[in-house]
C-alpha cells in the first residue's frame, strides 16, 4: 500500500468520525478504511501503531475482527499505555452499546 494510499484512507476514517452524523455511506468508508489501516499495521507487526488503529477502528464504529483484538491485547500486555489504550477502546464500545470485544 503507498503512502498516498494510506493518506487517502486517513483522511476518509478522519472524515467519517469528524462528521456529527455522516450519511451511512460516509460511515461505512470509514468502518472500512479504519479496517484496512489497522489490518496493514498487524500485518506488518506494528505495535503501537496497531493498538492506536483499533481505537481509531472503534471511533468509526467499525466491527472489528476476534483476531485483531486478541493481536492488540497481546501487544499491549507489556505496556501500560497502551494497556490504557485499549481499555479505552473497550469502554468506548460499551459506551456506543456496540456488542463487546470478545
Amino acid at each position: 500500500m503507498s503512502r498516498e494510499k494510506i493518506r487517502e484512507l486517513k483522511k476518509i476514517v478522519n472524515a467519517g468520525i469528524a462528521a456529527t452524523h455522516p450519511p451511512t455511506s460516509d460511515r461505512s468508508s470509514a468502518q472500512d478504511a479504519a479496517l484496512q489501516l489497522l489490518s496493514r499495521s498487524i500485518g506488518f507487526g506494528h505495535k503501537r501503531l496497531a493498538v492506536l488503529r483499533l481505537a481509531t477502528a472503534v471511533s468509526a464504529g467499525a466491527d472489528v475482527l476476534p483476531v485483531q483484538w486478541d493481536y492488540c491485547r497481546k501487544v499491549a500486555a507489556d505496556d501500560s499505555r497502551l494497556r490504557v489504550l485499549l481499555a479505552q477502546a473497550e469502554m468506548s464500545m460499551r459506551v456506543a452499546k456496540l456488542p463487546p470485544p470478545p
